[in-house]
């Protein structure tokens, strides 16, 4: 049993883990204490996910095709609506709270529902109330109050980062209390140390936990363990002597006045064992993105404005370079490491050389990225350093281009170093990030639009840009002193726990919503004159939405059109027809379904974004452009009106003269052309371009991984310059997963991004087209790449490992499941072909778990029974979250191996890892099926054909059970089902 358990709760940030709990983890395990961490923060993410926190409250319709914020916020708006007790906590209005709804958070973890909440006599009823609180349904549904308290610690840390999750850490403290009254809580985390004071003014909270520890915790946890697990135990005179610690006797709280700061050389790498890594959003293909920190504080330590170090601000330990590299290299050993974040406030000069060198020196590849200050100290030498080590990007505080506003903050920048150090950086081949914050004190309107001026005259060199107005935060040299800057503080005395306080401006310095203003046209500006990158298109919404784009013509340059993967229905929803004319009627007002089997909740991903966007009023008009000699040829022309009259209702002529065909797609005009009949249009568009069209000659091509280039970027920008597009927002897709470009191609998007910069004035703001080298140079992580994929030819297989895990440090991209064909050449059948891709991939890196779970459907397809389970077995040795594998195994076990309830386990594995896994219920029910559980049987096949599943055995199956129930109406729909899909398959071969 564990002595410490560490818990982060709910709302939080979905990307990757945050650093304070497995760096508390790692110190107390390496001083002998027991530790373990929980991350509830992700399940409550995923309960929600799968509609289970919103209850009844939402209906099929509202959930489908939304993100788990927004399906939140369409719960919580109706609670605003209903006049609850907790009502007038909810904002009415999200646009008009510019201070309280950050992140369009409109929940019960929203800062605005927060600070009024914590402040009024409501919360107890509300961490108490089993129908309102999702985060007490969650925990109790979970059981999570009843698993902390088994486990039996010492001590439960409940780790409060943000604001946002203050009340489901309250509530969690609350059900603790109830389930297990003898265990001891412990809050802390940056909103623990932020409000401490408040918290100590809440004498009323004594029985919701014991302790607060603020600051740095690694000292003070384990001196309060030793305490609570010594003689006396948890008497109030033993606890004086423990740093950092507010406790209480029952009535009243007390702060220990002896505080302590960590000697960094004296701490262990963080240790991420027991969360739930391959949950995060950074997570891809098996790869997980992890934080570390290589110093605490900042060097510089004195911008007055400062949210990352409140005061009373911690001072400035650096770890040593060889025991920062050493724990790095702790981490790519122990995990499979996709990305690090430095989560340092920001990274000296002096120690991004240092630790560049010796992971240079070590050979140890990772992929890395920072925060840094502008600072004069970086050269040229240091970007190409790090560039070299797997630095892939550093986010610099640019804030402002007017010096006299960064000086009246202290900030420290000068706009000369600025415009040298993004330049420098940008040519080692490190993306640049810059922060921007618009309405800094003092900052007058011309002040403001020098800084979106700057951006523009630089944006060639800015890959990634932030868009921030000026908040004023409690413990920062403003927030002390408003009216020394010309702030006229407009705050809530009432709201202790407030995190955004309203001012006004004094003077001629912009207001906030002038600020937001200038923001907004930054943003829009930004748009128009740059490439955003993207990995799939459900990225590239994303983007569209980020920029509020509404109303636009897009001119899609794609092989495949991706308008008819996005449902308007489920496929289970046709099925439900009960006649003939009734599906006739249900077809002809709904073309649009859903024709893979997974369900439209989870359809936002490659192949599915124009139909949203249109949906949304993003596009109204859409121009899908083919390949060049697309709509000359009979057999491709035919393709592709078979396409689109499988999408539409709507006629489809051909235009005379271009020979362009026009239609309507969900009521939007719709053009299919090549750029050579491309219409002109006279407003702006959307310009978007699949990667996969420079390498697919046609829209029938078989996407063989054999594939060469039929046309070059630097062509292609040419030519699209020519057009006089007016591009809104250009977005460039790489599609590499799914095997729709071949990996080894992928540097063709970032040759593509930079030609489009350099060669399409009208479309991106520049002066005009230059004339530039014919060749580029390949980027280092694609170099290193061809260099693997050269030394399997040539059977040096270490030499060409060596190469892949350089590729793999310095791009994680070159990390992905397709980094060979063999998805590929399985999907089309060509199983031997895909067995030598899966061992060319495995001979160059041995941990390729989806290479092994790949081998393994090929010796199932084959029948190899004990060869699959192997190669299953040793996949989930090295990615137990691999659901693919769980699935394969179970197969193995069913069909093959006679162990079906070996079997069941595993498909009720794959389904925890996926519920959306439909043949995973379809097999699960095979199983029952056998065993004469009927009803058992005929509810898994129903959620099989609920989530997609379309088959001949399903309905077949299906069919014989409503027979034998004698429901011969849907039985005889099931079996007429069966028959037509299974004529639709001897079709389509």
């Amino acid at each position: 049993m564990p002595d410490v358990l560490l818990v982060i709760p709910p709302d939080y940030g979905y990307d990757f883990p945050p650093l304070g709990t497995p760096a508390l983890a790692g110190f107390l395990k390496s001083r002998g204490v027991g530790a373990s961490q929980l991350d509830l923060n992700i399940a409550y993410r995923d309960s929600w996910a799968q509609g289970a926190e919103a209850g009844g409250g939402l209906g099929a319709g509202d959930r489908a095709g939304r993100s788990v914020r927004e399906r939140m916020n369409l719960w919580f708006d109706a609670k605003a609506a209903e006049g609850l007790y907790y009502s007038r906590h909810l904002p009415q209005n999200a646009g008009e709270y510019q201070y309280g709804v950050p992140y369009d958070n409109r929940t019960d973890s929203s800062f605005y529902f927060t600070e009024r909440l914590l402040s009024d006599g409501s919360l107890s009823r509300y961490l108490e109330d089993e129908d309102e609180n999702t985060f007490l349904r969650f925990c109790l549904h979970d059981r999570t109050a009843r698993r902390l308290a088994a486990d039996g610690p010492a001590l439960v840390g409940v780790s409060v980062i943000s604001p946002s999750q203050a009340v489901a850490a309250l509530t969690l403290c609350r059900l603790l209390r109830r389930e297990a009254p003898g265990l001891r809580v412990a809050l802390g985390g940056q909103w623990a140390s932020l409000y401490a004071e408040r918290i100590m003014e809440r004498p009323d909270w004594t029985g919701l936990f014991d302790f607060v520890v603020t600051g740095e915790g690694e000292t003070p946890l384990l001196r309060l363990v030793e305490v609570l697990g010594s003689r006396g135990g948890a008497a109030a005179g033993s606890m004086r002597g423990v740093p950092n610690l507010i406790h209480h006797d029952g009535k009243a709280w007390t702060r220990n006045p002896l505080t302590s700061e960590e000697d960094l050389d004296l701490l262990p790498a963080p240790d991420f064992d027991g969360l739930p890594l391959s949950s995060y959003a950074g997570c891809a293909d098996g790869r997980v993105t992890l934080t570390c920190e290589t110093a605490r504080g900042c060097y510089w330590n004195r911008c007055d404005y400062c949210v990352d170090l409140p005061l009373p601000k911690p001072s400035y330990r650096a770890k040593s370079a060889d025991l920062a590299v050493r724990d790095i290299k702790a981490l790519a050993s122990k995990y499979r490491l996709g990305q690090l974040l430095v989560s340092n406030a920001t990274m000296s000069p002096r120690q991004m050389r240092e630790i560049s060198e010796r992971l240079v020196r070590e050979d140890i590849a990772v992929s890395w990225w920072a925060m840094a200050r502008l600072d004069d100290g970086f050269t040229r030498e240091i970007f190409a350093l790090a560039r070299e080590a797997g630095c892939r990007q550093i986010n610099f505080g640019f804030e402002s281009a007017s010096d006299r506003v960064c000086d009246s903050v202290r900030k420290g920048n000068r706009l000369e170093v600025t415009r040298r150090v993004i330049q420098d950086c940008h040519g080692a081949g490190i993306q640049v990030g810059l922060q921007t914050m618009f309405g800094l004190p003092g900052e007058t309107l011309e002040e403001g639009l020098d800084t979106v001026q700057f951006i523009a005259e630089n944006h060639r060199f800015i890959d990634h840009l932030a868009f921030n107005t000026y908040f004023l935060t409690p413990k920062c040299a403003i927030h002390g002193d408003p009216a020394r800057w010309g702030l006229d503080v407009q705050g809530d005395d009432s709201l202790p726990f407030k995190f955004y306080t309203e001012f006004r401006q004094a003077g001629g310095a912009v207001s906030p919503s002038q600020a937001k203003g200038i923001r907004r046209l930054c943003a829009t500006m930004w748009a128009r004159r740059s490439v955003f990158l993207a990995e799939d298109h459900n990225e590239v919404l994303d983007i569209w939405r980020k920029f509020e784009l509404s109303g636009l013509t897009l001119v899609h340059l794609d092989a495949h059109i991706d308008f008819g993967w996005v449902p308007e229905k489920d496929l289970s929803q046709i099925l439900e027809a009960r006649t003939s004319a009734e599906l006739d009627e249900l077809l002809a007002s709904r073309p649009l379904w859903n024709p893979v089997a997974t369900p439209k909740e989870r359809l936002v991903d490659i192949g599915n974004f124009i139909c949203p966007a249109m949906r949304e009023g993003i596009v109204d008009r859409f121009c899908w452009v083919v390949p060049d000699g697309t709509l000359s040829s009979r057999k491709e022309r035919g393709h592709v009106l078979r396409v689109l009259r499988g999408l539409t209702k709507a006629p489809v002529r051909r235009q005379v003269g271009t020979g362009n065909l026009l239609t309507e797609l969900a009521g939007k005009e719709t053009v299919v052309c090549t750029l050579d009949s491309l219409p002109r249009f006279a407003g702006p568009v959307l310009l978007d371009i699949d990667l996969d069209y420079l390498l697919t000659r046609g829209v029938t091509d078989d996407l063989s991984p054999d594939r060469e280039p039929w046309i070059e970027p630097r062509a292609l920008a040419e030519r699209l310059s020519g057009l006089g597009l007016k591009a809104e927002c250009t977005t460039l897709s790489y599609s590499v997963t799914g095997g729709f470009t071949p990996l080894r191609f992928r540097h063709l998007g970032d040759e593509l991004r930079d030609r489009l910069l350099e060669a399409v004035p009208a479309a991106l703001g520049g002066a005009g087209p230059r004339r530039q080298p014919d060749a580029r140079p390949l980027p280092p992580a694609a170099r290193h790449y061809g260099e693997a994929l050269a030394g399997l030819a040539r059977g040096e297989i270490a030499a060409a490992s060596a190469s892949l895990r350089k590729a793999v440090g310095l791009d994680p991209a070159y990390g992905t499941a397709y980094n060979n064909p063999g998805p590929v050449f399985e999907a089309m059948g060509r199983w031997d072909e895909a067995e030598k891709a899966y061992r060319d991939a495995l001979a160059l890196d041995p941990g390729h778990a989806f290479a092994l779970c790949g081998l393994g459907n090929i010796r199932r397809e084959r029948r190899d029974w004990a060869g699959a389970e192997g190669h299953y077995r040793r996949a989930l040795e090295l990615l137990p979250s691999l659901a693919e594998a769980h699935f394969g195994l179970g197969s193995v076990l069913f069909h093959g191996l006679g162990k079906p309830g070996e079997a069941a386990a595993e498909f009720r594995e794959t389904l925890g890892l996926d519920p959306y896994a439909a043949a995973a219920h379809f097999k699960l029910g095979l199983i029952a099926m056998r065993e004469g559980r009927g009803r058992e049987a005929l509810s898994s096949f129903k959620e099989a054909r609920r989530l997609g599943l379309d088959t001949p055995e399903l309905h077949w199956r299906l069919g014989r059970l409503l027979l034998g129930r004698r429901r011969y109406g849907k039985a005889g729909r099931e079996l007429y089902r069966a028959a037509r899909t299974a004529l639709a398959a001897v079709i389509r071969r």
